[in-house]
Formats: C-alpha cells, structure tokens, sequence
C-alpha cells in the first residue's frame, strides 16, 4: 500500500465512523484496510456501499415482525 492508498482508508473509515448508524457500521467491523480497496476506489464508492447495506438492513429489519 502507498500513501494515497493509506490516506483513502484513513478518509474512507473516517467517513465510516461519522455515518456508523447509516450503513458505515459494515465498513468498521466488517472490512479490513484491504477489502475496503478492493471494493472501494473513492470516497463516492464508499457513500454508494454504506447506502446500499443501510437500505439492505432497512428491507430485513421491515420483514423480522
């Protein structure tokens, strides 16, 4: 990993941490610094990704009662 790449994980888990309770929760405790550059190229790559889990969890949490 190089320096851009160290950066883009310490923004994308800052990101992460300020939106935990809205899909950055999967980024924290589900990705390690590797993962998260094989699924994410940028900043926006991470907004998309914590949207779709958040709405996923949405569409489960609606079905459970």
């Amino acid at each position: 990993m190089n320096n851009k790449d160290l950066k883009l994980i310490d923004d994308i888990r800052a990101l992460a941490y300020k939106n935990y309770e809205k899909g950055g929760d999967m980024i924290i405790e589900c990705l390690e610094d590797h993962e998260i550059l094989e699924h994410m190229n940028s900043i926006k790559d991470a907004k998309d990704f914590m949207k779709l889990k958040f709405e996923q969890r949405r569409e489960v949490e609606s079905t459970i009662f």
